[in-house]
Parts: C-alpha cells; sequence; structure tokens
C-alpha cells in the first residue's frame, strides 16, 4: 500500500465544480471513506462518509473551521477562513496519513477514524481556537490544577461511574457561570488550591459556599490543595502537562470517548496541549484539607445573607475551620455510600426491586426483612441448617438427608424489635430504605412478600407497622418516615420503608436522635439508641451515645 500523495503545492479543490451535489474522492484506492467538497459558494470541505455520528458532542466551533454531522451522509469538516487554506490542507493530510499508517497495521473501522479525527483537532486546538489563545496565568494554572486534584485523587478513585465523574465536573462544563466545581448527585465539592503558605482562600460569591443555591444540595465540600514550586528531583513533582496527561492516560485506558471529552472540558479551560512546552513551572503537592460545610461553617452565602446584597467577596481564615475538617478518605467513603443511598432513591417499579436485591447486599443505607411479626421458618434440618416453612414428609432433608426438626419460633416482639431498630438507626445516621418481605440468606436474596406476615390484607399490615413505629420510636419521627407497596405479582407485594436523616438540615423542624422504646409499662419502659455502622445496626452505649447526642449540636 502507498502513501497518500501530499503536495502543498496543489490545491485539491481547484478543480472541483462548484456546486452541492459534485464531491471528488480524495485517495479512493486507499481512503475511499472521504471526500472533497466544495459548496456553492466556494467554502472548501472534507467529508467522512459515515452512516451515523460517532463524534458526539465534544468537539468545539472553532473561529476558522466548522464540523457539522449530516444525518445518514457523514461529517463534515468545512474551512471558514480562506486565509488558512493552506494550513486547512495540512490539517486534512494529517488525519488521512494518520488513518493511512493504521491500515498498515490492523484493519481499522469507522471507530478508529473517528478517533483518529478527533484527537487531530485536539492536538490542533491552540490554532483553530475561537479566541487567541494564551498560555495560562499563574493564578488560572493554579486553580485548574487545583481542580484536577480533586478529580485524579477523590472522585475518579471513588466507586462512581467513570463517566459521572468527568460528568460531574461542573467548573469545566460552564466555567466562569459554575457555581460549584464539582457537582455529584446531590453533593457539591467546591475546589481552592494555594500556592503560598497562608491560612485563609477567597470566596467569589455568595453562592460558592451555598448548599442549596443555585443547587438543592444535600451536602457540601471543601477541598483545599496546598501546592508549591520544586524540582524535578522530587518524588512527587509534576508539571501542568503532565497532570493532564496522566489523567488522561487513566481515562483513554478505560474508555476512549470519555479521555475526549475529559481533553474537550480541559480545554474550556484555555489549555491546549500545543502549549505543552511553555508550562515549565515544577509543582508538587504540599497537603489537602477536606472541610464540610454546613450551618456552623464561617461563611456567607444565601441562605445566611440579608436580602438586597450580592456580589459578595470574602476571606476565610481556615485556621478557625479544624472542627469542619475530614480526610480524603472519608469523603471518597462519603461519596461510595452515598452513591448507593442514591441508587435506592428510585424503587418504585418491581423492576427496581429485583435490580437492587441482584446488584446489591445490605449496607449502610439498604437492610432486607423476610417478615415484620411473624417468623417463616417453623422448622430446620439438623446437619445443613436449611429451614422449611412446612415440615417435610418424611422427617429428612432432601438436601443432606440428616433430621428436620421443629424450629423454636422466634417471639413476635424480638421480630418487631429488629425491624424497628434498623427504622431507628437509619433515622439516626444518614437516612436508608428498609425493604420488608426479601428473604436473605447466605447472601441469596429470595422475594417472599409481606403476605407472610398473614395480616388481613396490606392495609392492615401499615396500620401495624405504623402503630408500632408511633408507639415505640415516636411520633416526631414519622414525618421522616415514607412507606410504599410494590407488588411483585398478583399475590407477592414488597413493602419500601424510605428514612430520612433526621440529621438532615433541610428538615422543616430540627429533631433529636430517634429512640426506641422497650417495655411497655410507664415503669418498665426504657429508651435505646440505635446507628448504622456499616451494613450493621448497633446500639449506642456509654461514650459512644454521649458521641450521638454531641453530634446533633
Amino acid at each position: 500500500m502507498s502513501q497518500p500523495e501530499y503536495n502543498i503545492n496543489i490545491d485539491p479543490w481547484e478543480q472541483l465544480t462548484v456546486d452541492t451535489t459534485i464531491l471528488q474522492s480524495v485517495f479512493p484506492e486507499l481512503i475511499p471513506q472521504f471526500r472533497w467538497y466544495k459548496d456553492s459558494q466556494g467554502f472548501v470541505s472534507m467529508l467522512y462518509e459515515c452512516k451515523e455520528n460517532l463524534f458526539g458532542e465534544n468537539i468545539n466551533e472553532y473561529k476558522s473551521f466548522s464540523f457539522t454531522y449530516i444525518k445518514e451522509r457523514g461529517f463534515l469538516i468545512t474551512l471558514k477562513d480562506f486565509e488558512f487554506k493552506d494550513r486547512f490542507y495540512d490539517f486534512c493530510y494529517t488525519i488521512l496519513s494518520d488513518i493511512d499508517n493504521e491500515q498498515k497495521i490492523h484493519q481499522i473501522t469507522d471507530s478508529h477514524i473517528a478517533r483518529i479525527i478527533i484527537r487531530t483537532i485536539n492536538d490542533s486546538q491552540r490554532f483553530w481556537a475561537t479566541e487567541p489563545s494564551e498560555v495560562l496565568s499563574r493564578e488560572r494554572q493554579i486553580g485548574l490544577i487545583g481542580e484536577l486534584i480533586v478529580l485524579k485523587d477523590c472522585i475518579i478513585k471513588s466507586e462512581l461511574q467513570l463517566s459521572d465523574a468527568i460528568n460531574a465536573w461542573e467548573g469545566a462544563v460552564q466555567r466562569q457561570r459554575a457555581p460549584k466545581d464539582f457537582v455529584i448527585n446531590k453533593i457539591g465539592i467546591e475546589s481552592k488550591a494555594r500556592a503560598k503558605q497562608s491560612a485563609e482562600v477567597n470566596i467569589s460569591s455568595e453562592d460558592q459556599l451555598s448548599i442549596y443555591r443555585p443547587y438543592q444540595l444535600d451536602h457540601l465540600f471543601l477541598y483545599v490543595t496546598d501546592i508549591s514550586e520544586t524540582s524535578e528531583n522530587h518524588i512527587a513533582s509534576f508539571t501542568l502537562p503532565s497532570l493532564v496527561d496522566e489523567v488522561y492516560r487513566y481515562i483513554s485506558e478505560v474508555d476512549f470517548e470519555l479521555s475526549q471529552q475529559f481533553l474537550h472540558l480541559v480545554g474550556n479551560y484555555k489549555y491546549y496541549t500545543e502549549h505543552k512546552e511553555d508550562y515549565k513551572t515544577i509543582w508538587c503537592v504540599d497537603n489537602t484539607l477536606v472541610y464540610e460545610i454546613d450551618d456552623n461553617f464561617p461563611s456567607i452565602s444565601n441562605e445566611n445573607i440579608m436580602e438586597g446584597i450580592s456580589d459578595v467577596r470574602y476571606k476565610i481564615d481556615l485556621d478557625e475551620c479544624n472542627d469542619f475538617l475530614i480526610s480524603n478518605n472519608e469523603l471518597i467513603k462519603f461519596l461510595n455510600g452515598y452513591n448507593q443511598k442514591q441508587e435506592t432513591n428510585s424503587i418504585k417499579t418491581p423492576e427496581d426491586i429485583n435490580k437492587l436485591i441482584e446488584d446489591k447486599n445490605e449496607n449502610k443505607y439498604i437492610e432486607f426483612k423476610s417478615t415484620f411479626s411473624k417468623s417463616i421458618i417453623n422448622y430446620f434440618c439438623t446437619g445443613c441448617d436449611e429451614d422449611f416453612e412446612e415440615i417435610p414428609n418424611p422427617f429428612i432433608c432432601p438436601s443432606c438427608d440428616s433430621t428436620v426438626i421443629e424450629n423454636k419460633l422466634e417471639k413476635k416482639d424480638d421480630l418487631e424489635t429488629k425491624v424497628l431498630q434498623t427504622i431507628s438507626a437509619f433515622i439516626n445516621t444518614d437516612g436508608g430504605t428498609l425493604l420488608i418481605g426479601i428473604k436473605e440468606k447466605n447472601l441469596i436474596k429470595k422475594v417472599i412478600g409481606i403476605e407472610k406476615d398473614r395480616y388481613e390484607n396490606n392495609d392492615w399490615f401499615l396500620m401495624g407497622l405504623t402503630k408500632q413505629i408511633t408507639n415505640r420510636i415516636g411520633k416526631p419521627w414519622m414525618s421522616l418516615i415514607n412507606f410504599d407497596l410494590i407488588s411483585m405479582s398478583e399475590d407477592v407485594t414488597v413493602c419500601v420503608v424510605e428514612c430520612k436523616s433526621a440529621k438532615d438540615k433541610r428538615n422543616k423542624r430540627k429533631y433529636s436522635p430517634a429512640p426506641l422504646k422497650t417495655g411497655y409499662s410507664t415503669n418498665e419502659a426504657t429508651y435505646k439508641y440505635y446507628e448504622r455502622i456499616g451494613n450493621k445496626t448497633e446500639e449506642r452505649t456509654g461514650s459512644d451515645l454521649g458521641d450521638l447526642f454531641m453530634s446533633w449540636k
């Protein structure tokens, strides 16, 4: 296979008739998918023939040329500034040459060709940019480094889908208009980077540390990265280009299209790969500090500012904010856990339940219970511990041939208490979802339905559950609990109990920790408190109980 002929002195469009219907093959024998094209106004283009759009929405409009996908026809690259015709030909030839080189190694597909085109575009960003590009100022470099550190060391390291992690970068999507640098589900992260030892960070608006505006966030964190100049001998040294390349390589190994989206987002900061050699400063990360923002954090936000005041700029002395510090690992764990929690918020259909029990085991935000008050295990095998609702005949286990004996049924009160403990723990921690009517044993889950509780009907089941919550946890906390009955089949129903956290500051009233009453007479009644620790419900006593109440202050 011969190399495509390239001659800078030849204009491939010169021989074309100005006609919207006439195109000319570029190299019909080598690369038949490409054609030279000239429209009725004399604008010149190169057409890549493909039946579907393989390029997505990640290609910018530039001052000198544009990209258009024509349905069922192909991808059109059109020069808009005749001054750059020679450069445009060079640009087109680079694409064609790279494709030809790839073809010599292996058979390439349309997706391969699309990648080559996007790569060539990204490598030429500086020249084709809408605005004249300059090397980023030191201040803007530091800001970009800070956000890349958050993306690399926190968000990408979490259990979020990589696409969700990239799409969370609001600061890169909206740039100057972005009120938060990162938004994941209902969690916001604001990045601040400093290149000098200072206790202060600058806050540029009343929106930056606002939890509720413009997003209705559940949680907000301030992520501060301290960096300093160093030498290349430093074990953890990097430059801005090397940091961009590190993140790019990681993403491209997982998903090439996402890696192009990442470069597109970095380009929104006016950082272009052609400037690599101009960024010579060598940096290292000295420290990272993560602060959880709540109503007590020293800030000026939309929640506490007087009406009529706007365009606020101020500084925060972080030496006074140590009470709000958490570790980077704690933030990652929070993102992981909250991601799990979000998955339970959309349980509305039988398909949602089936997917949940297929994909998830019990965790901090999810718990399964077979029944509310009736034991379904009447008999069990002495050999393999298999349980049976009805006794087999003869009294021999079909799995291991051991004897099956009658089980001592769990007391109704014990079963109800376990359900109520879970609800109380969800309320006292970060909320969660309890599903009743799902039997779990050895991580194998089976939908059995609340019908096993043998209430007269589902309404009576809800009345019984509500009565127990009201009597033993208390009426004030009922507003944090939502019930939903989901019909899995004609005679099988699952009860979904969604519990909000009493700590959520958006609650209309303030709550104390939810107690669980034991004993039924006034003289016998005692109160216990529970929290979710991992996938377990644990009683808080002693100093742990004191910590629980202190966390409410």
